[in-house]
């Protein structure tokens, strides 16, 4: 079956963290799909679901990507329901607080990882 993938690159990543909140660019990533203005975030990953589609969302070091990828037959569909999902991201208040919890739970496993440790020294060291 023919696939296709889009996305949307925003130059914006974990690097412009404010240092008071780190992690920030992240958990934005993370919440951009709990939901739209009209859609709870159930709806938005079954409205995915139903045309075999995926969203995914990533905050790198210099950028965040907000991609998407579905069956060539349903990208009109899928462009349409990403892009009501970046448009209208409303936050709720509880699927903040869910992903803050999954967030906080993520970065105290984090700290018991060598190679995520490594990840965040050593570009100071080597880039700064």
């Amino acid at each position: 079956m023919p696939v296709v993938s889009f996305g949307l690159l925003m130059p914006v990543g974990t690097i412009t963290d404010p240092q008071n909140k780190p992690g920030f660019a992240t958990f934005t990533a993370q919440m951009i799909s709990e939901g739209t203005k009209d859609k709870s975030s159930q709806e938005v990953a079954e409205a995915f679901e139903f045309i075999g589609a995926r969203l995914s969302a990533e905050a790198r070091r210099e950028m965040t990507l907000i991609s998407t990828e579905t069956l060539t037959k349903h990208w009109k569909k899928a462009l349409k329901l990403m892009a009501e999902v970046v448009r209208f991201p409303p936050f709720p208040q509880v699927e903040l607080d869910r992903v803050k919890r999954e967030h906080l739970t993520d970065l105290r496993r984090a700290k018991d990882d060598s190679g995520f440790i490594a990840e965040q020294i050593i570009p100071k060291f080597v880039f700064w």
